[in-house]
C-alpha cells in the first residue's frame, strides 16, 4: 500500500490529483521532520517509493522549491532546506489553529447532516467487514 492511498480524495469528496497527492505527502515529510534538512530528494527513488511517475513527483518538488522547503543544489539535485524547531514549531501552531477553525465549522453544520442516509451507506462496508473480516 502506497503512503498516497489515504489522500485519494478530497474533503469535499472530489478526486485528488497525483501531483496534489505526492505534494501533500512530500510537504508533509518535510514539516514533520521525517525529511531532515539536507535529505537528498530523487524523482526515480520518490516515484518508486510512491508508485507514481515521475511527472507529478517533478511538479511536486518545484512547488516545494517556491515555497523554499527545497533547495535545487546542483542541476537536477534537490535537497530538503533545514526547518529548524521554531519554524517546526510555528507550522505546528498553524496546522492546530486550522484544525480548530474546521472543527468548529463542521461542528456548526452537524444539525443539517442527513445522519440516516450516513448510517446507510456504511452497512455495506459492515456487512463486508462481518464477512471478509
Amino acid at each position: 500500500m502506497s503512503p498516497l492511498d489515504s489522500m485519494i480524495v478530497s474533503r469535499s469528496g472530489d478526486p485528488v490529483s497525483a501531483r496534489e497527492r505526492v505534494y501533500l505527502y512530500l510537504r508533509q515529510q518535510i514539516t514533520t521532520g521525517e525529511f531532515s534538512g539536507g535529505t537528498r530528494l530523487t524523482e526515480e527513488q520518490i516515484a518508486d517509493e510512491l508508485g507514481v511517475s515521475r511527472t507529478p513527483i517533478r511538479e511536486a518538488l518545484q512547488r516545494l522549491t517556491s515555497e523554499g522547503l527545497v533547495e535545487r543544489v546542483r542541476r537536477g539535485q534537490l535537497i530538503v532546506v533545514d526547518v529548524d524547531a521554531q519554524a517546526r514549531a510555528e507550522l505546528h501552531e498553524l496546522r492546530v489553529a486550522f484544525d480548530q477553525v474546521a472543527a468548529r465549522l463542521i461542528t456548526a453544520k452537524t444539525s443539517s447532516v442527513d445522519w440516516d442516509s450516513l448510517y446507510a451507506m456504511l452497512t455495506p462496508l459492515d456487512s463486508a467487514l462481518s464477512e471478509f473480516g
